[in-house]
């Protein structure tokens, strides 16, 4: 829980938690959503995993409250950029936790990868 919150408060890009099944990294990751500052931080907890690249987005769009509707990709990209725009002007950041991303595909972890140069 300590490297989370240190991970956090460093605005660290990715943190990865590994370990074997049953040894707690989703109760973790309960714990950290639970003790999250909601005026400082907006959290969204995904575990659907058998995502290709434009699906994640549409999900990471759809938690986010961003419209989705019939956008292209591009489009899509661009309204989640300017949400987390949006976010950080207002002293806010966003924090993406992916549970079971190791079955992921590629496009999905490479759209991932992309979402985290817009902040």
């Amino acid at each position: 829980m300590t490297y989370l919150g240190y991970g956090l408060a460093q605005g660290e890009g990715f943190i990865v938690v590994t370990g074997e099944v049953g040894t707690g990294k989703t109760m973790l990751v309960g714990r950290l959503m639970a003790t999250i500052d909601r005026a400082r931080l907006t959290a969204i907890n995904l575990v659907s995993t058998q995502l290709e690249g434009e699906d994640i987005l549409r999900i990471v769009a759809l938690a986010l409250g961003v419209a989705t509707d019939a956008a292209a990709k591009g489009q899509l990209l661009a309204r989640i950029e300017r949400f987390l725009h949006e976010q950080a002007r207002g002293g806010k950041r966003t924090l993406l936790i992916v549970d079971e991303a190791q079955n992921l595909p590629m496009s999905a972890l490479e759209e991932l990868r992309m979402l985290s140069n817009f902040q």
